[in-house]
C-alpha cells in the first residue's frame, strides 16, 4: 500500500484539531492526557512536514513498511534520514526553518548512529563541515564522535574497503 505523505499531514492536522476541540470542552483535568496525545500528533505533524520538505527524496509516496512512515517526531526524522543515509537531506533539514530549532547537539548525537559501514565520501562534508564545528570546544560529544570515527576506521580497515580515502 502506498500512501502520500500530503495525505498523512492532512490526517495528523485533521486529528490535533479535533482534540483541540474536545480538549476545550472538557474540564483541566480530564483534558491534561487529551493535551499530551495532541503534543505527540503535532510533533508527528511537523516531522511529516520536515519530510515532505526534503525534495531529496525524490518522492512524495512512502510504503506502509518503509521507515519513514514510523517518525512520530522530527528527531526521528533526523534519525531515519542517517540511518538511510540521507546525509544530504539531513544538512537541507538542518539549515531549514524547522531544523535550525535543534541544538547542535541533537545531530552529534545523531551522527553517532551513521552505519559504520555507510561510504564516508557520503557523510564526511556534513560531519566535518557542519557537525563537529557547531560542537563547543570541550563538548564531550567530540570524544564520541572521535571515537565513533576509530570504530568505522576499523571496519573499512577489517573489511579491506576502499572508498577512495587514505
Amino acid at each position: 500500500t502506498i500512501v502520500s505523505i500530503q495525505e498523512i499531514i492532512l490526517a495528523l492536522n485533521a486529528m490535533s484539531m479535533t482534540m483541540k476541540g474536545v480538549a476545550n470542552a472538557l474540564n483541566a483535568y480530564n483534558s491534561q492526557r487529551l493535551q499530551e496525545m495532541k503534543a505527540k500528533i503535532d510533533d508527528r505533524h511537523t516531522a511529516m512536514k520536515g519530510l515532505r520538505f526534503l525534495t531529496g527524496l525524490d518522492r512524495d509516496k512512502i510504503s506502509i513498511n518503509d521507515p519513514y512512515l514510523g517518525i512520530s517526531s522530527t528527531s526521528d526524522l533526523i534519525n531515519v534520514l542517517v540511518s538511510q543515509e540521507a546525509f544530504k537531506s539531513v544538512e537541507r533539514f538542518q539549515k531549514s526553518d524547522l531544523g535550525k530549532n535543534f541544538a547542535p547537539d541533537v545531530y552529534a548525537l545523531t551522527a553517532l548512529n551513521i552505519p559504520t559501514n555507510a561510504d564516508p565520501r557520503a557523510y564526511v562534508p556534513w560531519l566535518c563541515d557542519i557537525v563537529i564545528p557547531s560542537l563547543s570546544t570541550g563538548n564531550p560529544l567530540l570524544e564520541s564522535i572521535r571515537i565513533w570515527c576509530c570504530k568505522a576506521a576499523d571496519n573499512f580497515d577489517e573489511e579491506n574497503i576502499v572508498c577512495g580515502l587514505d
